[in-house]
């Protein structure tokens, strides 16, 4: 929105909702809490309040309820500091009642002082009338304050009320939040040291068989991207990537990538959204060339009760370039399906997906299918958890291998350090399941890494 008047929304917004029917007085009521809070309701709490002269204490309430008149005058004239001095004479009179806590929130953020503005309105939705309303508010304080994660969490609650209108607000504000979080570029790199018990699948499951050799490795990875938005258009990102991972021992262990990619994403009707996107990537084995891929993405994304629904279709032909890689050569098609929902103060997701492989060795070739489950979790003090879980089924034409089933459980810590720098940790354990001895394995893999962003426009 482009401006807040005293209970979050705009003047335009105002006269399309009071143009609509008289029936949505009780969102009148929500956001201009003085047109259904009577005087009988300010006597019935201080009646509550255990005082020992009620005329005395229904008088004050009666002139903290007139300042706070004053201050909403104040506000609609735009005399903000006026307005905020009302309130708080108000509050010092003893009126304690939710619309009061409301403006307060909304007078300090207009004032710009959105961290004062979050305890009056962390206060607001305590009550019922003003919960919804007051979550949107919230979110809009975070956002002010550079936290696009809490924003999105207080988005989120705001969706799930009751009033639809307020509702629809919050999610398109939500998805303009996320869709602007990373500016216009942001830098990402990672150094990160672990142990693998079983080295598995460095480059590609299909092409590598795993070993009984326990390692340590080193991993660097950086993420280029630019994000813009574009009314109307849609949305346009862009990212580079390069990739380094080396084991200490074990023979063709030394892996390096680089990848780049463009995504069209744009908002196709009301809670739909539509994206596509292509892949180019680049790999290197022991410093020769390895493969080269080339991706299709295309996804459609869409609103399904309080969660969000993802299609997706990822088209891939690798083209080998090492003779001892030739057989993987060919194409990768895979079709997937996401739900994301809000789950226990988290974020869930569950995804099953299929997936063809068409190359030159039928050993290459799979037909697999699986599902997956992931959470994370909100901030628990310094940290933020997400576990997940993963079941593969691999199928090989004409028998030329055994069936596989592959489970993988995975858990990633991370940790603030500072406003640039992350501590993050990942345990990954693997299981592959085959009649053949030579592809059947268990590995167990930890990685400790230190993350640092950058974010410019």
């Amino acid at each position: 929105m482009s401006a807040f008047d005293c209970y979050g929304l705009s003047a335009f917004m105002w006269c399309r909702i009071i143009r609509r029917s008289a029936g949505l007085a009780v969102l009148l009521g929500l956001l201009c809490p003085q047109l259904v809070w009577s005087q009988a309701e300010a006597g019935a709490e201080a009646v509550q309040s255990s005082a020992p002269s009620n005329s005395r204490n229904s008088a004050s309430l009666a002139s903290g309820n007139a300042l706070l008149q004053q201050g909403i005058r104040a506000f609609r004239k735009q005399k903000f500091v006026r307005a905020r001095e009302f309130f708080l004479q108000a509050q010092a009179a003893g009126l304690g009642s939710p619309k009061l806590h409301y403006n307060l929130g909304v007078v300090h953020y207009k004032l710009a002082q959105p961290q004062a503005a979050v305890g009056y309105f962390k206060l607001a939705a305590q009550d019922a009338a003003t919960e919804q309303i007051a979550y949107y508010n919230l979110a809009r304080c975070a956002q002010a304050l550079g936290d696009s994660q809490q924003a999105s969490d207080w988005y989120v609650k705001a969706m799930q009320g009751r009033d639809p209108r307020i509702a629809d607000l919050a999610r398109r504000a939500n998805g303009e939040a996320q869709a602007a979080a990373l500016k216009e570029w942001q830098l990402t790199a990672q150094v990160g040291l672990g142990f693998d018990t079983e080295v598995v699948g460095l480059v590609d499951q299909v092409t590598s068989l795993p070993t009984n050799t326990a390692d340590v490795f080193e991993e660097i990875q950086a993420l280029a991207a630019y994000h813009g938005l574009r009314p109307y258009q849609g949305d346009l990102s862009l990212q580079l990537s390069a990739y380094h991972l080396a084991y200490q021992t074990v023979q063709k262990a030394d892996v390096q990538s680089f990848a780049g990619g463009m995504r069209w994403r744009r908002d196709v009707a009301q809670n739909q959204r539509l994206a596509i996107g292509l892949n180019l990537g680049h790999e290197w084995l022991d410093h020769q060339p390895y493969q080269f891929r080339s991706g299709l993405v295309a996804s459609w994304e869409h609103a399904w009760g309080r969660s969000w629904l993802k299609y997706e279709l990822n088209a891939e032909w690798l083209n080998s370039q090492l003779a001892e890689s030739g057989p993987i050569e060919g194409l990768r098609a895979e079709l997937s399906t996401s739900l994301v929902r809000r789950v226990y103060s988290g974020l869930g997701l569950f995804s099953v997906f299929g997936q063809y492989n068409h190359r030159k060795s039928e050993e290459n070739s799979p037909t697999r299918y699986g599902a997956s489950l992931q959470w994370r979790s909100p901030q628990w003090g310094a940290w933020s958890a997400t576990p997940g879980l993963q079941w593969r089924s691999s199928r090989y034409d004409h028998a030329s291998l055994p069936p596989e089933q592959r489970l993988r459980m995975q858990v990633r810590l991370l940790a603030p350090l500072s406003p640039g720098w992350q501590s993050r940790v990942d345990l990954q354990y693997e299981h592959n399941r085959s009649d053949d001895e030579s592809r059947r394995y268990e590995h167990l893999r930890v990685l400790l890494g230190l993350l640092w962003a950058s974010a410019g426009s």
